[in-house]
């Protein structure tokens, strides 16, 4: 908790330690006993707060630098490879090292945003429950499995009797209330493992697997 790479956490900013042994923000102790000369965290950006920090220890000190950039030689590494860049002065840039963060965070964000699409796809928006496309795809796996395992699997559809007059008396705001209410009900009866969905409308369906007979499903 009180390591730089904590601290850069906590801050959600870069910070760069030069190897200052009386640093008062955060521990370098373990650093300096460690033989570490300089280090370098950089936040990974989340929502509100980092999903982690990249930090680089290094142990020479000649290579750390603030640069963006420095002077370059062209170096042919193989006879089959390209020439690639190698800098003069070799150094640490620390600038790249934001730039590696950005990526990765914007990496992080994109498949928490396709989670969360993916997630919102196969539920009902009102109930939370699984939709009809997640309820058909548990039905058929429930299905399969009872196969291999000669088990029986139990597809219960349920229908909510004159639910019209709870939205012509009382208002589609009740209706929705009674909705999430009977999915809630429905799911605190379940068993876990099984899967509570609402087909649309007022109709859900409950599928239980891993019973010995239908009997069992009563």
């Amino acid at each position: 908790p009180s390591s730089i790479t904590a601290f850069a956490s906590r801050s959600a900013t870069r910070i760069v330690w030069s190897g200052d042994a009386d640093e008062s923000r955060y521990d370098v102790d373990a650093l300096v006993a460690a033989g570490v000369k300089n280090a370098v965290a950089v936040p990974i950006d989340g929502t509100g707060h980092p999903w982690g920090v990249m930090t680089v220890l290094g142990v020479d000190s000649r290579y750390l630098s603030s640069a963006t950039g420095s002077s370059a030689s062209i170096v042919d590494i193989s006879a089959a490879g390209p020439p690639v860049l190698v800098p003069d002065n070799p150094m640490l840039d620390t600038g790249a090292l934001d730039t590696v963060s950005d990526v990765v965070s914007a990496a992080v964000h994109r498949v928490g945003v396709e989670s969360e699409l993916r997630y919102r796809s196969l539920r009902d928006p009102l109930t939370g429950l699984p939709n009809r496309a997640l309820a058909y795809d548990r039905i058929e796996s429930a299905v399969e499995r009872g196969a291999a395992k000669a088990t029986t699997t139990a597809v219960m559809l349920i229908d909510l009797d004159d639910f019209k007059s709870i939205n012509d008396g009382l208002g589609h705001e009740a209706g929705d209330s009674a909705l999430v209410s009977i999915g809630n009900r429905l799911t605190r009866a379940s068993r876990p493992g099984d899967t509570v969905a609402r087909l649309g409308g007022d109709e859900f369906v409950a599928v239980c697997e891993n019973l010995s007979g239908p009997e069992e499903s009563i």
